[in-house]
């Protein structure tokens, strides 16, 4: 996936770069954060997980206005049956819009609803990856 810095952003994230990508393969909804006029704003998204990092669907204009050339974070959270323990990820990056490149090998492997359903995809290829179990 490129260089990556498996960093915990917040002390006591410790989940390494494959078991970070591993939770976020377990859900398809999250959490974006972008700065708009200066301000953070976090809306719900759908993504998928592929082998460069994530395609992300969105809707709102304004917001998907804010993503160019602006460093966004997609946060996933779940739980694990395993454990019986919540866990949150974090993937920080500089969003491209996805091209039909990105999107036509997923379209029959995944159901819907999908990122592509959305006005707005875009693609994610984490710099930073962090996670934690939340206690």
């Amino acid at each position: 996936m490129g260089v990556i810095r498996p960093v915990g952003l917040i002390t006591g994230d410790y989940f390494r770069e494959e078991e970070c990508m591993a939770f976020f393969t377990r859900v398809r909804f999250g959490h974006l954060g972008v700065s708009m006029r200066g301000l953070p704003v976090v809306v719900p998204v759908l993504y998928v997980v592929d082998e460069t990092g994530f395609l992300i669907g969105l809707s709102p204009d304004d917001v998907a206005n804010a993503m160019t050339r602006n460093v966004i974070a997609l946060q996933a959270d779940g739980w694990d049956d395993d454990t019986a323990r919540r866990w949150t990820t974090l993937a920080v990056g500089i969003p491209t819009r996805a091209i039909i490149q990105d999107v036509d090998p997923l379209r029959t492997k995944i159901e819907r609803p999908a990122p592509w359903d959305e006005p707005h995809v875009f693609r994610l290829r984490p710099h930073v990856l962090s996670g934690r179990w939340i206690t």
